[in-house]
């Protein structure tokens, strides 16, 4: 097939005295997929039965810590990030893990061996590349997570089809609440960064589940919070700093505070003119769909907040801010620009918010919302293709059969895995990023050269000045 799974399925066994793990095999380029658990006890083999006969039944034994399960595994869906694009309000969402299991050795059978996989126990989903599984060319984690739950669907004279469900730190935090700490409540002053530890701290997560590549300074003071909610405080202090929080592919948060930018890896070019790269950022990687838009249904022209009040004699003022040109041209929309409820200190703070919001979200733009990647028309990209993460970047080029090259840097905010033996598919939601060396305040502007009398559509290094009609 043309999709890198060739006319076959292969499939490894790793039990005891086999001196492979446990694998799908890709074919024609494609990697080898691993399913890894990570057991309450990980001292040498992963142990699921004690027989009476023969000692232990090993499945696999130990990765690092983690311990290979894939067995006539069907199906595999992942689900991570954002799973729509909504603007500067993009929300993260938790991890969807599917595994799907044609259990034959009844090894995942919660009837026969519910010690061995339930829920909690840590899980991940990752990927190798080479002929070699004791030294593969390169190796990615696709998500790791928690196991949820394992229902088993038993058909009369069938195989017990086990499917193995889990998520990431994001659902443990949706899951926990509290009764919430008395009014004024705790954190008055915190940043974004410094609240998301306060939530996890009081779930009782560590705080080193906070990605190293977490932003550390941030435009807002946060308000006091009865921190009852866990992942609904954390998005309540990501709007009132504007930022984004999401889990990577190690189960960490990784914070963004206002006006940050994507700023992971530049993976490579994505085009739909096979074999162009772009300046150092290799590989090329084709694409088999892009979704743009060029619309207003995310535009927001005025802004209404006001923050939350603190004590009951406390009477916060309601700020609106306009943008009276794009009102003119595209009507009034408020949309998602009102918030009354801001957990930030002061009146001053939202304004800004305010402001903040209008100067991203005022004017219709060329949106590219998500893409279907190909690596299978290009085996070598299949590394980038799946170290990619959230928050990483790709230079996008696409060759309209009218009018010029669009070109943008885009930065993955959502990742979606399909894989099946018939085939292996990949979707990722996108947002604008910028490259490497690109100021962050560049603005695109239409005819503004007075010598060649042509329309530019170009980056400038700053803000271009407003023209006079």
């Amino acid at each position: 097939m043309a999709d890198g799974w060739g006319d076959g399925w292969g499939l490894a066994w790793g039990g005891a005295g086999v001196d492979v793990p446990t694998i799908i095999a890709g074919v024609g380029g494609s990697p080898n997929l691993a399913i890894d658990v990570q057991p309450d006890v990980s001292e040498g083999s992963f142990t699921l039965d004690v027989s009476e006969l023969d000692g232990p039944d090993l499945l696999a034994w130990g990765v690092e810590g983690w311990v290979n399960v894939v067995c006539n595994v069907t199906r595999v869906r992942i689900v991570r990030g954002a799973t729509r694009v909504q603007g500067p309000l993009t929300r993260a969402e938790a991890a969807l893990i599917t595994v799907e299991i044609l259990d034959r050795e009844r090894a995942f059978d919660p009837l026969v061996n519910a010690d061995a996989v339930h829920a909690g126990t840590p899980a991940r989903v990752r990927v190798w590349g080479g002929t070699d599984p004791a030294a593969p060319d390169w190796s990615a984690i696709l998500v790791t997570g928690e196991i949820e739950d394992v229902p088993v669907d038993y058909a009369s004279g069938a195989v017990p089809l086990v499917t193995i469900n889990g998520s990431d730190i994001i659902a443990e935090l949706v899951a926990w609440s509290s009764e919430g700490r008395p009014e004024p409540g705790v954190g008055a002053g915190d940043t974004l960064r410094q609240r998301v530890s306060r939530v996890l701290t009081e779930a009782a997560i560590p705080t080193s589940r906070i990605s190293a590549d977490s932003d550390t300074g941030y435009a807002v003071t946060l308000a006091p919070s009865t921190l009852a909610g866990g992942w609904a405080d954390i998005e309540v202090a990501q709007l009132a700093e504007l930022g984004r929080v999401w889990a990577d592919a190690q189960n960490r948060l990784v914070v963004r505070g206002r006006g940050s930018q994507l700023s992971g890896p530049v993976r490579g070019t994505l085009s739909d003119w096979h074999g162009e790269t772009v300046d150092e950022f290799e590989p090329h990687l084709c694409y088999a769909d892009l979704g743009a838009m060029l619309g207003t249904e995310q535009l927001i022209n005025r802004t209404i907040g006001a923050r939350h009040p603190v004590g009951d004699d406390d009477e916060p003022s309601v700020i609106q801010r306009d943008d009276t040109y794009s009102q003119a041209r595209y009507r009034t929309r408020v949309g998602n620009g009102e918030q009354r409820d801001l957990m930030v200190e002061t009146d001053v703070q939202v304004t800004d918010w305010c402001e903040s919001l209008l100067l991203t979200s005022s004017r219709p733009q060329l949106r590219v919302d998500s893409v279907t990647p190909a690596p299978w028309a290009a085996p070598e990209a299949w590394q980038a293709v799946m170290q990619t993460d959230i928050g990483d970047r790709w230079v996008l080029r696409y060759h309209p059969a009218v009018g010029p090259t669009v070109r943008r840097t885009v930065g993955v905010l959502g990742i979606e895995h399909e894989i099946t033996p018939e085939g292996w598919s990949i979707v990722w939601r996108l947002a604008p990023a910028l490259t490497p060396g690109e100021s962050p305040d560049g603005w695109f502007s239409l005819d503004v050269s007075m010598l060649d009398s042509g329309d530019v559509l170009a980056p400038f290094r700053g803000k271009v000045a407003a023209l006079t009609p």
